[in-house]
């Protein structure tokens, strides 16, 4: 069942993984793929019957996992489907799929990571503002929580907010933590990114963006989002004096 989900044949799947709960009712790992199955192809309410059931079950078949830990891998496996159906064509589907994960767990990482694919993937900046926003509650002055409402503010044309949570986060202690953005990356993050937010905020000043990238670089001088950036403001700058 689940080779003929990853097929993308989720009727067939569903036939089969059915079959195999037939077999055995307690099959923790069948009911999440049949649950996959039934929310890939908007039968959500069958979907939650499966993973209600999955994330009863999984502690008995996984040893040492927890009911809470059941959710949270849920909640990250759906994200990742959401993830790879994120174009506009599946905007539809992705976003059921990123409900779907929040009505499992709302942990940081879950609601970050839920924020990063509504602002990124499906193009829905103030939904994903109301997610950082409710991330930021679960850990203020979290530099992730901060750099995404900085952004979309940015996004959206708040300058002064954007500009007034980029000054927020700077003046954090720098401290370097992780950035569950996208499920094939994670990158750490000490706040370098919010100095590219404020250069952007300042582009229309050529040297005070400038200044904003060189004040990141003092702090992170091997940092390639920032060494891009001054090269572009460079470049700019370049063909500014030509014309």
């Amino acid at each position: 069942g689940a080779t003929l989900a990853d097929l993308d044949r989720f009727g067939e799947a569903k036939g089969a993984l059915r079959k195999a709960l037939r077999l055995d009712p307690k099959y923790a790992l069948a009911h999440l793929n049949l649950g996959l199955a039934c929310a890939e192809t908007g039968r959500l309410q069958d979907a939650r019957k499966h993973f209600d059931l999955h994330c009863s079950l999984a502690p008995e078949e996984e040893e040492g996992t927890t009911p809470r830990r059941a959710r949270h891998c849920l909640a990250s496996t759906l994200l990742e489907f959401a993830e790879q159906a994120g174009s506009a064509q599946e905007s539809c589907r992705a976003f059921n799929l990123v409900s779907l994960a929040l009505h499992y767990d709302h942990s940081l990482d879950t609601v970050l990571h839920a924020a990063d694919i509504l602002f990124f993937d499906l193009d829905r900046p103030r939904l994903a503002l109301l997610l950082y926003e409710r991330a930021l509650e679960l850990a203020p002055d979290d530099l992730r929580c901060i750099d995404g409402i900085a952004s979309v503010c940015l996004y959206l044309g708040w300058r002064r907010k954007a500009m007034a949570w980029v000054e927020r986060g700077l003046a954090l202690p720098r401290r370097s933590v992780k950035q569950p953005r996208h499920t094939n990356w994670v990158w750490e993050t000490s706040g370098q990114d919010l100095y590219v937010v404020k250069a952007v905020l300042l582009c229309k000043k050529p040297e005070a963006a400038q200044a904003a990238i060189a004040e990141g670089l003092k702090r992170f001088p091997r940092d390639r989002w920032l060494l891009q950036w001054r090269r572009q403001l460079r470049e700019w700058a370049e063909e500014g004096r030509r014309t």
